[in-house]
């Protein structure tokens, strides 16, 4: 079993698989799977510290278009839920999201409500555009603070 782990081990130590997957993870952690990126980022960055730009690049951009999936779906949902009492659980959030628009998504990186602030960016119907803006920031500042963190201690 042993031989089996270290086997995969070695392939992800690839540098073109490993990027090929911190996008898939990176992609996956932003929708409404319960997964984060982080580790797999950080294992990366273990073995190819000298890649860290392209390991940010990928991880926000791929982090972002899950999060745009998730606003996609959000915005599918409008047809289904358009009553704001479906949401009353997050009643701060929405109240937020009609205040600030789509700059509140600079915070859609926080694990849980994430995912929610952008299916209900969705909903409301705010134009992916800015929402895409915003979540490219928040998501890359967020990789960025990561990585300088870790290749500061490692």
């Amino acid at each position: 079993m042993s031989t089996y782990f270290e086997s995969i081990w070695q392939f992800l130590s690839i540098a073109e698989v490993g990027l090929i997957a911190i996008g898939i993870t990176s992609f996956l952690a932003s929708t409404v799977m319960p997964l984060g990126s982080e580790p797999y980022l950080l294992a990366f960055l273990a073995l190819h510290p000298q890649q860290y730009l392209e390991a940010i690049v990928i991880a926000s951009i791929a982090n972002t278009l899950g999060g745009v999936s998730t606003w996609y779906l959000g915005s599918l949902s409008n047809r289904f839920v358009s009553s704001t009492s479906k949401f009353e659980n997050h009643h701060k959030l929405l109240k937020y999201m009609k205040k600030y628009g789509a700059s509140v998504l600079i915070f859609s990186w926080l694990p849980v409500v994430g995912d929610v602030l952008s299916g209900l960016a969705g909903w409301m119907k705010l134009p992916l555009g800015p929402c895409f803006i915003y979540m490219l920031i928040g998501k890359s500042l967020r990789y960025i603070v990561i990585v300088v963190t870790f290749l500061q201690i490692r």
